[in-house]
């Protein structure tokens, strides 16, 4: 360990794979040549939170954190609430959404384009009998939710249901649709939607097609689609490969995963996230499926998990864990490695939800932050009352005297109404 003298330049010269930050008991910067990843942490934020829910979405907007919908047990079962956390000021604050959020969001699939949001199918409760299978266009600025109608009422479309896995490919301009379930089957073909012509289409299966499953993961790199994990009613599929879909070629192929040369593979697991930041996959929380009693169970991970995709190699760092362990949750990254973690199931035998707030660095944190996080200990509530020109006369940097100004513009509305 040692302690930072010129912040600047020894800030650049750091290698962000190999070096992590933290501030010890006097207040200076300490480096440390430890793996980068940092424990995940429960965040203290005060006495307004979302109530615990599961099945519900996030995703990150203009410097904060958004959850809507989901499921809570009791008699208002289905939310249709949205939230907003601000990272930078430890808070949630609920937000009036544009539109009316569908009440068939329960595991809903999403994918995020920029400043859109395409939404399709989610379940109402109880699952299975109030499947959708319409597909949606959310303006994130607005957070109104417009419902994309066919060119055709006698199109070929998905069958209503849950837990799909949605992507967009850029090239062509279509969303990708695959895997799901109705509650009792799950879905067999892929699907293709034409942005440009409002049209479903069903794609030519072939043999390495991804098998049939529900609440696997996805994410987009170099110009494949990957599947990963999911399951089925006594079944959860394992993590030693993944499905690739080429948008050029549309084509699947199996692509093997190298074990950690020490620790092996994951368990295998559905209800999880998996975060994709630079050439490394994260994947946290999930379920599994006990063979013996065919019941599922929590993955309590040793460590943090994660793919290298350039080598298609497992890596873990070792004590990285969960405070919580959780499914069903939802999570989004922040462009500078910051992991925001929400709500989920914590107690399967007791079918019970939580309403904590985790957090996860996989980057180094930007200076700018690290400073802040030690600044706003003194002086939050006076940056509160000062406008944007003042707080930047204070000394705070651009980016973040706009996002506190933003913030307390947000705090001022509330009030007002």
């Amino acid at each position: 360990m040692f302690k930072i003298e010129k912040l600047k330049y020894i800030y650049k010269r750091l290698d962000v794979d190999n070096y992590k930050y933290r501030w010890d008991q006097d207040g200076e910067l300490i480096v440390s040549s430890e793996l980068l990843t940092s424990n995940c942490e429960t965040l203290d934020i005060g006495e307004l939170l979302p109530r615990a829910r599961s099945g519900h979405k996030a995703f990150f907007y203009a410097g904060a954190f958004y959850i809507y919908g989901g499921y809570k047990k009791g008699e208002d079962n289905t939310l249709k609430d949205a939230w907003r956390y601000y990272p930078l000021m430890h808070h949630w604050e609920k937000v009036e959404p544009g539109t009316e959020i569908p009440s068939e969001n329960l595991s809903c699939a999403s994918t995020q384009v920029r400043d859109k949001l395409y939404q399709f199918g989610g379940s109402g409760a109880t699952f299975g009998y109030t499947n959708s299978c319409k597909l949606y266009e959310v303006d994130l600025e607005s957070l109104s939710f417009t419902l994309i109608k066919l060119a055709s009422e006698v199109s070929i479309c998905p069958t209503p249901g849950y837990g799909h896995s949605l992507t967009y490919s850029g090239e062509n301009k279509c969303l990708y649709l695959c895997c799901g379930t109705d509650g009792r089957a799950y879905e067999k073909r892929i699907f293709k939607f034409s942005l440009s012509e409002n049209e479903w289409s069903v794609m030519n299966p072939d043999k390495q097609c991804v098998t049939p499953r529900y609440r696997q993961e996805s994410f987009v790199w170099r110009e494949g689609w990957y599947i990963m994990g999911g399951g089925m009613v006594f079944k959860s599929f394992d993590m030693t490969c993944m499905h690739r879909f080429c948008f050029n070629s549309e084509k699947w192929e199996i692509m093997p995963i190298l074990p950690d040369t020490t620790h092996g593979y994951p368990a295998e697991r559905r209800g999880f996230a998996s975060i994709l930041y630079r050439n490394r996959l994260y994947i946290i929380g999930g379920s599994l499926i006990n063979p013996e009693s065919n019941e599922f169970h929590l993955v309590i991970d040793e460590g943090l998990w994660y793919i290298d995709l350039e080598w298609m190699t497992w890596r873990i760092v070792k004590g990285c864990k969960l405070p919580t362990p959780v499914d069903f949750f939802a999570a989004a990254v922040e462009d500078n490695g910051k992991i925001i973690i929400h709500g989920g199931r914590d107690d399967l035998a007791k079918n019970v939800r939580t309403p904590e707030t985790f957090i996860l660095w996989v980057d180094v944190p930007p200076l700018v932050e690290l400073c802040w996080e030690k600044i706003k200990i003194w002086e939050k509530e006076k940056f509160l009352t000062l406008p944007l020109s003042q707080l930047m006369a204070f000394g705070l940097p651009r980016t973040i005297a706009m996002k506190v100004s933003q913030f307390a513009e947000s705090c001022k509305e509330k009030q007002r109404c």
